[in-house]
């Protein structure tokens, strides 16, 4: 280091330079269940410990509905997102004050087809529900014997049908 009169400093200086990394970004592409009307609203911040392995407290994490990032999602707790929607989103740590950029894509899986077991078994009562929640018994009928019919044309492997007890 010299001094501003061109002269050697009577003690030497030094001067440490750290090089912080960028925060780590993890790959991620949520799948969402579709709604029966409208768009499917998401929590965006639930994926927040998918995108990074930062802990929470050690990140602040910003959400862009553009690719200049700069235009907020407006709600981040309730957010639409249809099938093929793109987020972007910075996160920051906290510490170093290092950001790094990235984006999610959507996929919205379409809500299983079902079978209307009233217009099929001509069911006479409004409803058929278990006498007690996790059980399948209703009157004691075995109502999972309704299981494959109402899964219609769905692969039951690929389905789980849940009976309830209320309407």
């Amino acid at each position: 280091i010299n001094s501003a009169l061109g002269a050697c400093p009577a003690t030497p200086s030094s001067v440490t330079i750290t090089r912080n990394p960028l925060p780590e970004l993890l790959p991620f592409e949520p799948e969402v269940c579709d709604e029966p009307v409208g768009p499917v609203n998401v929590d965006l911040t639930s994926f927040e410990d998918f995108i990074t392995s930062l802990p929470a407290g050690d990140r602040t994490v910003f959400w862009f509905t553009d690719m200049a990032r700069t235009t907020s999602p407006g709600n981040v707790n309730a957010h639409p997102v249809t099938d093929g929607s793109i987020l972007y989103y910075r996160v920051r740590n906290n510490t170093t004050l290092c950001e790094a950029d990235s984006l999610i894509q959507f996929t919205v899986n379409p809500l299983p087809s079902i079978e209307d077991q009233d217009a099929v078994n001509n069911v006479t009562e409004d409803r058929v529900c278990e006498d007690v929640v996790g059980v399948g018994i209703y009157n004691d009928l075995d109502l999972t014997v309704f299981d494959d019919d109402v899964i219609d044309s769905g692969n039951p492997a690929e389905r789980t049908v849940q009976w309830f007890a209320d309407p």
